[in-house]
C-alpha cells in the first residue's frame, strides 16, 4: 500500500481550514477467482463440464493476489472551534476510486468474466461526493440575577445537528442466466446499440434504462464492469437533537441532561441500490432503503 498527501492548513481566529490532495495505491491485493475452472463461452447445448480447463473437476475457487487499486481525493475540512457556545465541523471530499477486481477474498471477489483478465473500472465502494456537517450550539445563558424564573426556564438549552450527503456507489451489472454456457460465476450482458443509458423520468421503478442490456449468449458480454451510469442513489440523512441541562442544586459539578434525538429527521426515504441482475424481472428497480424511517429517542444523562 502506498499513500501520499499534500495539505495546506490555515488557522484564523477560532477557525481552521485544511485543503488536501490524498492518494492511495494498492498492489498485490487479494481476491478470489470463483470461476478459475471455467472454459470459454460456447453455443447453447455444449457440454459445460467437458469444456472446463480441468474437466475432471467442477468449479474451483482459487485465491489470487494480483489485484490493484488507486484512490485519489480532493478534501476540504473546516472547523469552528468552540466559541460563544458554537462548535461547527464540515468536511467534503471529491474523489475517484478505481480497481481491476471486484473486491477482497470474502467480499465481491474478482467479478471478471475471464478469471485471468484484469478489467479496470470504478470500484464498488467509490463515492464521488461526500459531505458531512456537524453543529453543536449551546444557547447563551441569561445572567439576570433579578429574574430567577426566567433563568430557570431559558438557561441550559442546546441544539445539535448532523447532515450528510454522499453519492451512490457504482453497481456490478451481471446476468445470472448462463448465456455463456460455461457455468461462469460472473457473466456480463451485452449492450443494445441505440439505447440510451438513462431514462427520461428516473424513479425507483426504473432507475436506469434496463433496455440498454440484453443477455449475452455463447460469447463474453460486451457491457463494461460497473457501468458508469449504473450508480446507486445519493443519500442525505439529517439528524437533530434538542437538549436541556439542569444543574443539581445539592451538588456542585453534577447535572442532569435530557435530550430528544431524531434520526433521519425529515423522514425522507434513503433509497438503496437498484437491482443489477439483468436476468431478473425486477432489473433496474429499487426495493430497499439504506436507513430506517424517522426514529426518535429520549435520552437522560446524569453527570457526576
Amino acid at each position: 500500500m502506498q499513500t501520499w498527501n499534500l495539505t495546506f492548513s490555515k488557522q484564523f481566529w477560532n477557525n481552521v481550514i485544511d485543503v488536501s490532495y490524498v492518494g492511495v495505491k494498492g498492489n498485490k491485493e487479494d481476491t478470489s477467482l470463483l470461476n478459475f475452472n471455467v472454459g470459454p463461452p460456447q453455443p447453447p447445448g455444449g457440454n459445460v463440464q467437458a469444456n472446463r480447463p480441468y474437466p475432471a473437476y467442477g468449479q474451483m475457487r482459487v485465491l489470487d493476489n494480483h489485484g490493484a487499486s488507486i484512490y485519489e481525493g480532493f478534501l476540504v475540512h473546516f472547523q469552528h472551534r468552540l466559541s460563544r457556545g458554537l462548535n461547527l465541523t464540515a468536511s467534503y471530499s471529491l474523489s475517484t476510486d478505481r480497481d481491476d477486481q471486484g473486491g477482497g477474498t470474502n467480499q465481491e471477489r474478482n467479478e471478471t468474466q475471464n478469471p485471468f483478465e484484469k478489467v479496470w473500472a470504478n470500484g464498488l465502494t467509490a463515492q464521488r461526493n461526500n459531505l458531512a456537517i456537524a453543529v453543536l450550539y449551546d444557547l447563551p445563558k441569561l445572567n439576570d440575577d433579578r429574574n430567577a424564573v426566567a433563568r430557570s426556564i431559558l438557561n441550559g438549552w442546546g441544539v445539535a445537528a448532523i447532515f450528510q450527503y454522499y453519492s451512490g456507489s457504482p453497481q456490478f451489472v451481471y446476468q445470472s442466466a448462463d448465456g455463456q454456457n460455461n457455468g461462469n460465476n460472473f457473466e456480463y450482458p451485452d449492450l443494445v446499440p441505440g439505447q440510451p443509458n438513462g431514462v427520461p423520468n428516473r424513479s425507483i421503478n426504473e432507475w436506469f434504462n434496463s433496455a440498454r442490456f440484453t443477455e449475452a449468449i455463447g460469447h463474453y458480454g460486451n457491457a463494461p464492469r460497473n457501468p458508469s451510469w449504473v450508480v446507486a442513489p445519493s443519500n442525505s440523512p439529517l439528524g437533530l437533537e434538542l437538549k436541556r441541562t439542569f444543574a443539581m442544586p445539592f451538588a456542585e459539578g453534577q447535572k442532569l441532561s435530557l435530550q430528544i434525538q431524531a434520526f433521519n429527521a425529515l423522514n425522507h426515504p434513503q433509497f438503496g441500490a437498484p437491482n443489477a441482475n439483468a436476468s431478473s424481472g425486477s432489473f433496474a428497480t429499487i426495493t430497499s432503503t439504506t436507513l430506517d424511517n424517522r426514529e426518535v429517542q429520549l435520552v437522560a444523562k446524569y453527570y457526576f
